[in-house]
Order: C-alpha cells, then sequence, then structure tokens
C-alpha cells in the first residue's frame, strides 16, 4: 500500500512502522518522497530521508504540484525554489541545509530523466550541493546539538555523507573520476562505520557506473548489502548481478540466477519496465547457453551465423560490449568478402555505440577498401564514405580541415537525397562545435534547405542485389518467448527438487527412520531410484527395522527396482531385523528370498 506523504509527520512514522512501504510506486513511479517534495511538506521530506526513503528513484513524470498536478521539469525546479524559500522563512538552519541538497538532488534527477542530456543540469546539481556541504561544515554544531534536526534530519555525519553520495554520481556524469571516487570512498566510509545499509547500497549502485572490471565484484557486495534491506532492493540487486554475469560471459550463472528469481516469483518485485528488461534478458541468455553449445562441432560458415545471432540477441538487449566481442568472432569465421564486410560493419557500429570512434573508423576504412575489390554501386560507397567521416567527426586527433575533407568525399560520392541530408546534417553539427568558416557553414544550410524543396522519390531508387542476404534460422528462432519460459519454469522445477534432494541426501524422512531411497525403492519411478543412486544416496542404508532399499522393492513386489539396485551394487545379504507373519503368525522371510533367488539367478 502506498504511503500517504501528505500526512501529519506523527500519523507518517506511525504508518511506517505499521509496515508501510516507504519507496511503493504509482502508476508514474511516484514515490512518497516525490509526493512531499512537490507537496512542499518540508518536515515529511526530512522524516522520509531519515527512515531510509530512496532517493535515487527515478518518477516516470514530472513533479507533483501541491495541487495534484503533473508539471515540467522547469515547475519542478520552481517547487524546488519554493521548498528553499520556505527553509529560509523557517530560520532553521537544518532545513536550510536539506533544502539545498534537495535542489541539487532534483538537479541531478531532471538530467537522469531527459532525454537530451543538458550539462548545465549537472553543474548546477554539484553548485547546489557543494553549497550545502559548505553550509553544511559551518552549521554542524548547530545542527547536532538540536536533538530535533537530529530526529527528523539525523546528525551532520549522516547528512555530509548523503550529500557525499549524491555528490559522486554528479561528477561520474561529468566525467570528474577521480573526484567522484574520492566522494564516493568518503560516503561509503561513513556508511560501513555507521551501519547504514541503505547508505551503503546507495553507494555500491553508483559505484557500478565507474567500477571498471570491479563491477561484477561490485554487484556482488550489493546483493550481500541488500541481504539487509526489504525484499525490493533484494531483487534488484540480484537482477543487476545476474546482468553483470553476463557481461562477464558467465551466461549459465546468470541464467540460474534469474530462473530463481522467476521460480520464487522474486521478479514481481521489480518495476513493469524491469520486469520486462528481465524476462528479455533470461530469454536471451538461454538461448546464448544453447547457442554457443553447438559451436564446437560447427563449419566456419555455421561458426559465424551462430556467432551473429548471440551479438544481435545481446546487442538487443542492451549489452553492446558483450555484444562486440561475439561480432569480432563472427568477424573471424568470416571467409567471403560479402561477409567480411556485414561482420566489420557490425563491429564498427557496435563501436560507435561504446563511443570507440577509432576503432568504427578503422572499420569502415576496411570496408570501403573490400568493397573496392567488388562490384558496388557508387550509393553503397557513398553510405560508407559518410561513415568514415562521421567517425572522423568524433575523434579529437583529426583536424577541422581533414574532417571536412572526408564530408567532401561523401558528397562527390551521395547519389539520394536521403544521402545528402544525412550529410548535410552531420556537416553542420560538426561545424557548430569546431572552428569552422562561417560562409561555408551558411553554404552548407542552404544546400540542406534547397534538399528539403526537392521532390526527389528515394522510394524509386533501384534495389541492391548485393544487399540480400540469406535469412539464417535457427531451432531457437522457431521458439516463442512463451515456449522458452516454460522451458525455464520446467528446469527451475527440476533444479529445485535436485536441491531438496541434495539437502535431504541420507537424512530420516519419517519416524520409521526411512530415507529417500526407501521410498524411492517402493515406487514406480525408476527414473527417480536411478538419479538418487547418482547424487550419492546410500544404496544400502537401514531404517529403524533394518530394511535396505532392497527390502523395500522386493517387499513392494517392485522387481524393476530389485534389479536396478542389484545392478547398481546392492548388498544381497544382508538381512532385516523384521520379516512377514505367515498364515500361523510365526515370523517368516520365505517371499523375501524366494525373491533374492530369483535376482541371484538373473545376475
Amino acid at each position: 500500500m502506498k504511503l500517504p506523504a501528505v500526512a501529519i509527520p506523527s500519523h507518517l512514522e506511525m504508518l511506517v512502522e505499521m509496515g508501510y512501504n516507504i519507496n511503493a510506486r504509482d502508476e508514474g513511479g511516484w514515490t512518497p518522497l516525490h509526493e512531499a517534495v512537490g507537496a512542499l511538506k518540508l518536515e515529511n521530506v526530512h522524516i522520509l530521508a531519515q527512515l531510509g526513503a530512496n532517493l535515487n528513484i527515478r518518477s516516470n513524470e514530472g513533479t507533483l504540484s501541491a495541487e495534484g498536478e503533473r508539471t515540467e521539469n522547469t515547475k519542478a525546479l520552481k517547487h524546488g525554489k519554493k521548498y528553499l524559500e520556505a527553509a529560509n522563512k523557517s530560520g532553521k538552519v537544518h532545513f536550510i541545509q536539506l533544502a539545498y541538497h534537495v535542489l541539487g538532488w532534483l538537479h541531478l534527477q531532471i538530467y537522469l530523466n531527459s532525454n537530451a542530456k543538458q550539462e548545465s543540469l549537472l553543474e548546477k546539481a554539484k553548485q547546489w550541493c557543494e553549497r550545502s556541504l559548505a553550509y553544511l561544515s559551518k552549521h554542524a554544531l548547530d545542527i547536532d546539538c538540536d536533538k530535533n534536526a537530529v530526529q527528523i534530519g539525523q546528525d551532520s555525519r549522516s547528512r555530509k555523507a548523503r550529500l557525499q553520495q549524491v555528490l559522486s554520481q554528479i561528477c561520474d556524469k561529468m566525467k570528474l573520476q577521480s573526484l567522484s571516487l574520492r566522494y564516493h570512498s568518503a560516503a561509503m566510509a561513513y556508511a560501513v562505520r555507521a551501519g547504514d545499509h541503505d547508505l551503503q547500497y546507495r553507494c555500491l549502485l553508483s559505484k557500478m557506473n565507474f567500477s571498471g572490471d570491479q563491477r561484477l565484484k561490485t554487484a556482488i557486495e550489493l546483493v550481500h548489502v541488500a541481504s539487509n534491506l526489504d525484499q525490493q532492493a533484494s531483487c534488484e540487486a540480484k537482477f543487476i548481478l545476474a546482468q553483470e554475469k553476463i557481461r562477464a560471459k558467465d551466461f549459465a550463472g546468470a541464467k540460474w540466477d534469474l530462473i530463481s528469481m522467476l521460480a520464487s516469483k522474486a521478479h514481481e518485485k521489480l518495476d513493469a519496465e524491469e520486469q520486462r528488461s528481465f524476462y528479455q534478458i533470461l530469454i536471451t541468455a538461454y538461448k546464448t547457453i544453447e547457442r554457443l553449445r553447438v559451436l564446437p562441432d560447427a563449419d566456419e560458415h555455421f561458426k559465424m551465423k551462430i556467432n551473429e545471432k548471440v551479438a544481435d540477441s545481446l546487442y538487443e538487449v542492451g549489452f553492446c560490449e558483450i555484444s562486440l566481442e561475439y561480432y569480432k568472432q563472427m568477424l573471424a569465421y568470416a571467409c567471403q568478402t560479402e561477409d567480411k564486410i556485414k561482420a566489420l560493419v557490425s563491429v564498427a557500429e557496435t563501436a560507435k555505440e561504446l563511443d570507440r570512434y577509432e576503432e568504427a573508423l578503422n572499420c569502415f576504412v576496411e570496408v570501403e577498401n573490400l568493397e573496392n575489390t567488388l562490384n558496388i554501386c557508387n550509393a553503397k560507397k557513398a553510405d560508407t564514405s559518410l561513415c568514415i567521416a562521421s567517425a572522423a567527426a568524433n575523434i579529437d586527433s583529426f583536424a577541422p580541415h581533414e574532417v571536412l575533407e572526408f564530408f567532401r568525399k561523401s558528397e562527390c560520392l551521395a547519389v539520394y537525397s536521403h544521402q545528402k541530408k544525412t550529410l548535410y546534417e552531420n556537416m553542420l553539427a560538426y561545424m557548430n562545435e569546431n572552428d569552422v568558416d562561417k560562409d561555408l557553414r551558411i553554404e552548407t544550410e542552404a544546400k540542406l534547405i534547397s534538399l528539403s524543396n526537392d521532390q526527389e522519390n528515394d522510394s524509386k531508387r533501384p534495389e541492391n542485389g548485393e544487399e540480400t542476404d540469406e535469412n539464417f534460422v535457427d531451432e531457437w528462432d522457431d521458439l516463442s518467448d512463451t515456449q522458452v519460459l516454460a522451458r525455464c519454469y520446467e528446469e527451475a522445477n527440476r533444479h529445485s527438487m535436485e536441491e531438496r534432494i541434495r539437502s535431504e541426501k541420507d537424512k530420516k524422512i519419517n519416524l520409521y527412520g526411512e530415507t529417500r531411497m526407501h521410498e524411492a525403492a517402493r515406487g514406480s519411478d525408476t527414473q527417480h531410484l536411478e538419479m538418487l543412486v547418482e547424487m550419492g544416496y546410500n544404496i544400502n542404508a537401514r531404517d529403524e527395522g533394518g530394511w535396505t532399499p532392497l527390502h523395500e522393492a522386493v517387499g513392494a513386489l517392485k522387481l524393476e527396482n530389485v534389479h536396478i539396485l542389484a545392478q547398481l551394487g546392492a548388498n544381497l545379504n544382508i538381512r532385516s531385523n523384521e520379516g512377514t507373519l505367515s498364515a500361523e503368525g510365526e515370523r517368516t522371510v520365505c517371499l523375501i528370498c524366494s525373491l533374492f533367488h530369483r535376482v541371484h539367478n538373473d545376475y
């Protein structure tokens, strides 16, 4: 149930104590903290922050005004400033300090939520947080001596650590890596000392973005810390760990982490967007494992196609780094010139996504060299030339006149309007960021305007035969997402059963002292019986009456089980302490002995 953040402070604390979710999100992604900030409920913001509200959850919409209307980002900042005005009017230093913090945090959230990333938002976020830090340093003693301030928003050390955590995020986005790491280390050190698991969790989430080759280790630590928080945080951490395992190419480990979440329904704790991502990543991991399984025995061409399939699927779910590795494997197995061109283009485009423009440029140049050996039309050559120019425009080592020369070459080759339009747009974007002759910019703008008035229909251009490619489909393409998920559920159930069996190995399961082996021996599932033996169960385990699984099979007249147990090494000479009763009420083992003789005769 969602927590009503506009409640009076005492009522708010009572609801938290009653178990209300402090980070519950509505359909717009709003948490109680979003509500409190939007409604300018100053003290409620302090209480929610003190009680562990997640300051890093982003909503799907704008900020909520006091009247309950959703507004744009600019209005959200106005509310933040009104919040500061209210704090200043109160004259309380702990309110003013947190108001600076909230303004910095708001600027960061707006930057993260915006499609167009405005660097000015980060600059202002940094300025407000640093101002809050300086103000806190000046008034730390005042805050620490104010019991009400400490009760509402914690002491100066805790406030400082939370500010440092936000600053580490801001500095990371601004590519101030050393400063980001310094803020992170300070915040994390405090969180560990104070046993503040929520702050540790937020610090580790931030660290994921700048920890380089330590991402997997950080994700493991994140899961450990999240175990001290609520189920949602724990689930999110496990999902993050699974994704990091994929980046480390531990597809099997990732698959079992995800299947475990699926079987336990832990994935339902994720928000709607994350749940969609969860299903797609699980399906991708499952198919990737099955596709890689056939690689060792495949020929070169098939290996190329399988690596392309794996790379494509990983790229589609956002794993560009690992996708690039498989595109390179695709290139390694490509023998035909056309296949090499296709693989090089895939490597280049993926490298561009990762801002590795020099690598992309080298691949496009190699594509151009290979195309020159084939009978390829000018339109196709123009596409490649434009890719070279666009990549060069993002490499600092090239002087403006060199980049413009690349664009001029593309212009000479361009055939269709859409090619020229893209070319001039890219040229203008480059000119706007570099010191280029003003007359050339005006000339390029005129060409673009002239092109917009051109009624040429590119749809009439002839089809290029060389662009067609065989439609390679494997058995995993034929399976729907629902079918793959059904297989995952089956594996989850089997895995769960195997784990239960391992945990119960040779344990007594009832008052008679029987084990699972006894139970299986008198049952009808021969595969289950054989599996227990394979998993190391004692084939000669004895219950309270001295009965072994073989006695159970004989007594239940399960002849096939008797054969299996005898074949797998059951001791045929163990006698039980009990027998069966004759018609006269005397103990006898005749039935058992006669069946034993039949087994002896067979073996």
